[in-house]
């Protein structure tokens, strides 16, 4: 009987010890929406579109960038800008989200990355094409 308890013992100790790795976030976005409606949103690249509204609403000059991660010239703007240290706030919409991809309908955008800078009144102030021209724009002002 003690040799019984004794492996059991040992048998549930050890099952509770099998799932104790801690596993480090990947770094990937993941966004929940309920009846079309943002619920949660876990993204260390891109902002939501109410967060858009809100850097709309807030009076402040921005900087919005329409990119996507298989970008290759959204890759070396954003390492290029992160590396710039500017003065001015610079965030990223995502242009595989269904909200971008109809602002992009409206505004008629066919290509990326996109800058689009938007001064404190909400209005735009200058867009660029292209990470040269981005980096340059920013850069020279910023």
């Amino acid at each position: 009987m003690k040799v019984a308890f004794t492996l059991l013992f040992l048998l549930l100790s050890s099952c509770s010890l099998v799932n104790t790795k801690q596993y480090k976030n990947s770094g990937s976005s993941l966004i929940v929406t309920y009846d079309g409606v943002e619920e949660y949103r876990r993204s260390k690249d891109y902002i939501s579109e109410k967060h858009l509204v809100d850097l709309m609403e807030s009076e402040k000059e921005f900087i919005v960038i329409f990119a996507a991660d298989w970008c290759r010239g959204c890759k070396l703007a954003r390492k290029a800008i992160k590396q710039a240290n500017l003065k001015v706030n610079v965030v990223y919409i995502n242009v595989d989200e269904k909200w971008v991809k109809k602002l992009m309908s409206i505004m008629e955008v066919r290509q990326i990355p996109l800058m689009v800078h938007i001064n404190k009144d909400g209005k735009t102030k200058a867009s660029r094409f292209g990470a040269g021209k981005i980096v340059t724009y920013l850069i020279s002002r910023f």
